[in-house]
């Protein structure tokens, strides 16, 4: 059901109102704190070599291999991913997957790299891979429930940020 609502909210235009919709019912199914991880193999990564990659080129961009982006924050937690052993996600019946690929036609017209939505896009890149747990400021017990979600990140944890505490992931990061 969860996967049929992502599903559901990549296609949906923003102005409709439908992802308010779907998101509360996601909400009331995932209750408040949600296991869930849509893409299985999520469960290929390898902490060890995702480390190395993000020390590495943190402040060595693989520009040749992954291009750069003017915000590139889930480019990078992509590339880190993928690194990492999460192999790319694609298929017939998936319009964006999970992927980057290099432009092959030979025209400077096109970028050189072609970047799905859920590789650079925080929301997207959040809401494909799952959320294993949640902190949120505005509930009561807000010291409580932060020394929960700060205990379970450890080495290898990716972390989002909703700016705005509005079910929209604004940014992504990768403990090393």
């Amino acid at each position: 059901m969860l996967q049929k609502l992502d599903e559901l909210s990549i296609v949906l235009p923003y102005n409709t109102g439908g992802m308010e919709k779907i998101e509360e019912y996601k909400n009331q199914i995932e209750g408040p704190q949600m296991q869930l991880f849509s893409y299985s193999g999520n469960s290929s990564f390898n902490v060890s070599k995702g480390v190395t990659f993000a020390v590495n080129r943190a402040t060595s961009p693989d520009i040749l291999n992954y291009g750069k982006l003017s915000q590139d924050c889930t480019n990078f937690t992509s590339q880190i991913k993928h690194e990492g052993g999460v192999p790319f996600y694609k298929t017939a019946t998936d319009s964006d997957g999970w992927n980057l690929k290099m432009n092959t036609t030979g025209t400077s017209v096109l970028p050189k790299y072609i970047y799905s939505t859920r590789w650079v896009n925080a929301d997207k890149f959040v809401k494909f891979f799952g959320v294993k747990s949640k902190y949120s400021a505005s509930t009561l017990g807000r010291y409580q429930a932060f020394v929960k979600f700060a205990a379970a990140i450890k080495k290898g944890s990716f972390i989002a940020y909703d700016k705005e505490a509005d079910g929209s992931w604004n940014h992504n990061g990768f403990v090393t």
